[in-house]
């Protein structure tokens, strides 16, 4: 994996209403998610160069301060980790016998995760260990979400000792493929699903997946059938890219328009413009998912149970003063990202 920007943390504000009657107001919904990905052990603060200038930057104290702000605004905040938040320091050293990224997101008091490539690397041993020795530690942990995991293939063929070691570990720490959370008044499902140029990042994986759009459409449905929620949210490591084509994560928006949020990390992303952009790509007519690569102080509608031709609607959209959070829009969806600091990897 190359040199890369990135370990993000970013603030999404939605509110639920419908988009057609102003009768509903009284009932609307508000949810507030703060969003990081790729973090990469940097528990600690370090100095690099940002626009020319030798700056200190991010660290797990700087994040949790953030979100400890925020949820002192709202203590229903959900917080949610796009995975890769391992390999990039010393402390991935203890990755295996300590879990220490892991456990400082639950300190954070992150609710979901899921896989990124880069959990990988110690081959399917120390991913293994590392979950056990979270589930181990009786600290609070973040749910942790992945869908495309294709369990049946591999048990079809039967499992590798590798593959055996990941899947009693997945049931030691109770990964899924979704997780229903209540908020407030608001009940949210978070879908996790690892993308394709993630497994091609990850050399030593020995799992299987599915592919990724098919996965998230069963499981959606599924969440359909199953669960009474006001929201889906998708957490996936695929990224967004340059060639549209292959822009995983614009690709899974068009595909799975159930999807009212998917939050993208792996690629690292840096875009441009957020308000203008947001401002812009309202669509009051049809509903469709919002692509968020670190999406920042964002007020949205999204459309509680009703007509399925509801639609999310923009209230307002701003960035924390600290720091400038930039964005792009493709074919209507948002995509924005509030740089933290810079790490290793893809």
């Amino acid at each position: 994996a190359a040199l890369a920007l990135t370990g993000m943390l970013c603030l999404t504000t939605f509110a639920g209403t419908q988009t057609v009657s102003a009768e509903t107001a009284d009932s609307a919904k508000q949810v507030d998610i703060v969003f990081t990905h790729d973090t990469h052990s940097h528990l600690n603060t370090f100095t690099t160069i940002v626009d020319e200038a030798e700056k200190e930057v991010g660290g797990f104290a700087r994040i949790n301060t953030l979100i400890q702000e925020q949820k002192a605004k709202n203590p229903d905040t959900l917080v949610i980790d796009g995975g890769d938040f391992s390999m990039g320091t010393l402390i991935q050293t203890v990755f295996e016998t300590q879990a220490a990224e892991i456990r400082m997101l639950g300190y954070m008091g992150c609710d979901v995760t899921t896989l990124g490539n880069h959990e990988f690397d110690y081959r399917s041993k120390g991913l293994a260990n590392m979950l056990n020795s979270a589930a181990e530690s009786g600290d609070d942990l973040p749910a942790m979400v992945v869908c495309n995991v294709d369990w049946e293939s591999m048990e079809a063929t039967g499992l590798s000792e590798g593959q055996q070691l990941i899947r009693d570990a997945f049931d030691e720490y109770g990964v899924s493929d979704y997780v229903v959370l209540e908020k407030g008044d608001t009940e949210i499902a978070v879908v996790g699903v690892f993308g394709k140029d993630a497994l091609a990042c990850a050399p030593t994986c020995e799992l299987l997946f599915k592919d990724p759009i098919e996965a998230v459409k069963e499981t959606v449905e599924e969440i359909r059938e199953n669960e009474d929620v006001d929201m889906i949210v998708c957490v996936s490591h695929s990224g967004t890219w340059e060639d549209e084509s292959k822009s995983e994560d614009e690709n899974l928006a068009k595909a799975v328009p159930d999807l009212d949020l998917i939050l993208s990390g792996h690629t690292h992303t840096t875009l441009e413009h957020t308000h203008e952009y947001m401002e812009a790509t309202q669509d009051t007519h049809a509903r469709r998912p919002e692509v968020a690569v670190n999406l920042s102080s964002a007020f949205w509608t999204v459309p509680p149970p009703g007509p399925p031709m509801s639609s999310g609607q923009l209230v307002s959209a701003q960035g924390p003063s600290q720091v400038n959070c930039p964005s792009l829009v493709r074919d209507g969806h948002v995509f924005c990202s509030f740089c933290m600091f810079f790490c290793w990897g893809s």
